[in-house]
C-alpha cells in the first residue's frame, strides 16, 4: 500500500522528472565517504571547466539547479553536492556550523582532485560559496552569489517578515514544520505566487523537509550566529564576481547586493533580475541560466 501511495503522489513524478533531466544532460549521482563526512553529489565528469553549484537552504541540491543544467552542461562539468543534512549527506560528529559545510565541500574538492573551478551559490549556499572561494583563491576562477544573506544582512529584515507572517522565529520560517508553513515560504520566495496547488506541498514536505528537520532548524539557528561573526571578516578577492539577484527579495534584499558590489570593488558585477524575489533561478530560469553562462564563459 505504501508503494502504491508513493507512485500516485505528484511528488513521485516531479522527483522522477528532475532525476531524468539531470541524467539526460550527463549527470550521475555518487556517494562518497570522506574524512568525517558522507557526501552525496551529482557530477557530469566531463573534461570541461568545472562548476560547483551550491544549493539554497531547501530540499536537495538537484531541486535548486535542475532548471539550469541544460544550458550550463554545454560549457561546464557540473558538480552539484548535497550539503550536510540534505539528501543523504551527513557527518560523523554532528555539528551545525557553516564551517562544517565548507569543510565537507573542501573534502569533496580534494577527493575529486580539482585543479581549478568556478563556484555559484544561492542564498545560504552563497555564504558557503564565498567561504570556499576564500580558502581556494588560487583555484577559484569565478564566483557567483545569488540572493545571499551575506556580510550586510540585517536580522531586522527577517523580523519584519516574521511579524507579517506571524511566525515565531527564523528556524520555523526557513525550515518549515508543516506543509502549510512550506507553502508560505514558497510564496515569500516568489515575486508572483507560485502556481502550485496547496495539496502538492504535502508530498513535497513529507518527502523533502521532514527528513532531518531538527538538524535543519539547528543549521538556521547556528547560521544566524555565524553570519554575525562573518560581517567583520575580510574577503580580499582578486577574481571576477557576479552578484545575480532577484530584485524584489525580502529575505536577502537587493540592498545587500549593492553593498557587496561596493565592497568587492571593480571585479564585481551586479545584475538585478526584475519581477523575481528570492529564487530568480526558479522564476526566470532561462534568463538566469543565460546570464550565469555568459558570465562564466566570457574572458576576464
Amino acid at each position: 500500500m505504501k508503494k502504491i501511495t508513493q507512485i500516485i503522489s505528484p511528488y513521485f513524478y516531479f522527483n522522477l522528472y528532475v532525476d531524468l533531466k539531470l541524467k539526460i544532460f550527463g549527470l550521475r549521482l555518487y556517494h562518497q565517504k570522506l574524512q568525517g563526512f558522507n557526501i552525496e553529489y551529482w557530477d557530469s565528469k566531463s573534461e570541461k571547466p568545472s562548476l560547483i553549484l551550491i544549493q539554497a537552504f531547501a530540499a536537495e541540491s538537484k531541486f535548486s539547479w535542475f532548471k539550469q543544467v541544460r544550458i550550463l552542461s554545454k560549457t561546464h562539468r557540473l558538480i552539484i553536492p548535497n550539503l550536510i543534512y540534505f539528501g543523504n549527506s551527513s557527518m560523523e560528529s554532528k555539528s551545525h556550523h557553516l564551517a562544517d559545510q565548507v569543510n565537507a565541500l573542501q573534502e569533496l574538492i580534494n577527493h575529486l582532485n580539482l585543479a581549478n573551478f568556478s563556484i555559484c551559490g544561492a542564498s545560504y549556499g552563497g555564504v558557503i560559496a564565498a567561504e570556499l572561494a576564500l580558502q581556494n583563491q588560487a583555484k577559484t576562477k569565478k564566483l557567483v552569489l545569488t540572493n545571499t544573506p551575506f556580510k550586510y544582512n540585517l536580522e531586522s529584515d527577517i523580523q519584519v517578515v516574521l511579524d507579517d507572517l506571524k511566525i515565531a522565529n527564523k528556524p520555523l520560517l526557513l525550515a518549515p514544520s508543516n506543509h502549510k508553513a512550506l507553502y508560505l515560504l514558497f510564496r515569500l520566495s516568489y515575486f508572483k505566487n507560485p502556481h502550485v496547488p496547496t495539496f502538492i506541498f504535502r508530498g513535497i514536505f513529507k518527502n523533502l523537509y521532514l527528513k532531518n528537520k531538527a538538524d535543519k532548524q539547528k543549521l538556521i539557528a547556528t547560521a544566524t550566529e555565524d553570519l554575525t561573526a562573518l560581517k567583520t571578516k575580510e574577503y580580499p578577492f582578486k577574481l571576477p564576481i557576479l552578484l545575480l539577484w532577484g530584485e524584489h527579495d525580502r529575505l536577502a534584499p537587493v540592498r545587500i547586493a549593492e553593498e557587496l558590489k561596493v565592497y568587492f570593488g571593480a571585479g564585481a558585477e551586479l545584475i538585478k533580475i526584475s519581477k523575481t524575489a528570492h529564487m530568480p533561478n526558479f522564476e526566470k530560469p532561462i534568463k538566469y541560466g543565460k546570464l550565469l553562462r555568459d558570465f562564466l564563459v566570457k574572458e576576464k
